[in-house]
């Protein structure tokens, strides 16, 4: 790994990979792509932010460089932009729902429980930077026990486990989180969110693919963005988990910038079918403060929901939707629940309230 951050061991046996290495000194992102370090800054790009750069040999190595727009390092590398305090830190205001650590209640029928905070690369335009105060060795022992006796109270029939990202544990850690979930809640549907499919491919592994086929149902939701991430790697890691018998979605980012058109969209969506992995969700960029440069506007994202409509076949089209806080649902990004103004929309949530978005 090249930058800030602590992590979990991954579990594989020791010794350097393209995917896999020690830790390096904060601020040497730009060091470790190609090109020089002032092209980088002359194009935008930062050693330092307020949110910490982490990324992955792996990721580093798709990359292309600083001379034009690069939809990998749009996602990894700061920018000068992300001193901007447009948005919000907490844009789904899930900081509010937490009624014991690491477990977020916000839908009266499903949890969220985050038994990490690491990340094999830090997103740019990560909507859960208010977690990074706890980054550091999982705290997924201490928590396990809270989270257990509150599901064990209430009615939950789906449990998303996610962070951080959940596959940054050791692949026994992970097994014994998901047990004890499944032994506590027999019906409930298990799901994990994770990037590393798409950012560190090698931790997919037989060993860790076994450990998880025997907690069926098991769902796991990616986060594949653009063409430039449709790599055979990533698709060795997807063609693992499908033979495992986990079902794949893909939960995709409007980033302006990297994927901001209909045409990458239905490419990637493609390319993720063919994988057996599928597109479940397009999000509206959510205003996170210091990520104003990656937001794609309402009005845009909605030209874009409705090429999709036209322009692809259903098992092509992913849900497109506004994340609205407070419960207020993932709601569709249609005509009828939006109002457009001219620096912000009014969106309809899912409780019949409006909600502002900027841009």
């Amino acid at each position: 790994m090249v930058g800030g951050g602590g992590a979990e061991k991954s579990g594989r046996g020791a010794g350097p990979s393209r995917t896999s290495s020690g830790d390096s000194t904060p601020g040497t992102i730009l060091a470790s792509l190609p090109g020089n370090e002032s092209d980088w800054r002359a194009a935008g790009y930062c050693a330092g932010s307020p949110f910490p750069a982490r990324i992955t040999p792996y990721y580093a190595s798709l990359v292309k460089g600083p001379y034009g727009p690069d939809p990998i390092a749009l996602q990894a590398v700061p920018r000068s932009e992300e001193l901007d305090d447009a948005g919000s830190p907490d844009p789904l205001g899930e900081n509010a729902h937490c009624p014991v650590p690491g477990l977020i209640h916000v839908y009266s029928d499903r949890v969220l429980v985050m038994p990490t905070s690491a990340c094999a690369v830090h997103c740019r335009h990560c909507n859960r930077r208010w977690r990074r105060d706890v980054a550091g060795p999982s705290p997924w022992h201490a928590l396990l026990p809270g989270w257990l006796d509150y599901l064990r109270a209430r009615d939950v029939a789906e449990v998303l486990i996610t962070g951080g990202d959940p596959l940054m544990l050791p692949a026994d850690a992970l097994g014994e989180v998901l047990a004890r979930l499944r032994e506590t809640l027999p019906d409930a549907v298990l799901r994990i969110g994770s990037r590393i499919p798409v950012v560190d491919p090698e931790r997919i592994t037989p060993a860790l693919c076994a450990t998880l086929s025997k907690l069926h149902p098991l769902y796991l939701h990616t986060q594949l963005n653009c063409v430039a991430e449709c790599t055979p790697e990533s698709a060795r890691a997807l063609t693992l988990l499908a033979d495992a018998g986990i079902a794949l979605g893909n939960q995709m980012v409007l980033l302006k910038g990297v994927n901001d058109s209909a045409d990458e969209i239905l490419r990637v969506n493609r390319w993720l079918v063919n994988h057996r992995c599928r597109p479940y969700y397009l999000f509206l960029t959510e205003r996170v403060r210091g990520t104003r440069h990656l937001w794609v506007s309402v009005a845009r994202g909605l030209d874009i929901a409705s090429q999709l409509q036209r322009g692809a076949s259903g098992l092509l089209q992913p849900h497109v939707v506004v994340d609205t806080p407070d419960g207020g649902g993932k709601v569709p990004l249609t005509r009828d629940r939006v109002r457009l103004h001219e620096k912000w929309a009014i969106v309809t949530d899912l409780k019949g309230r409006e909600v502002v978005v900027e841009g």
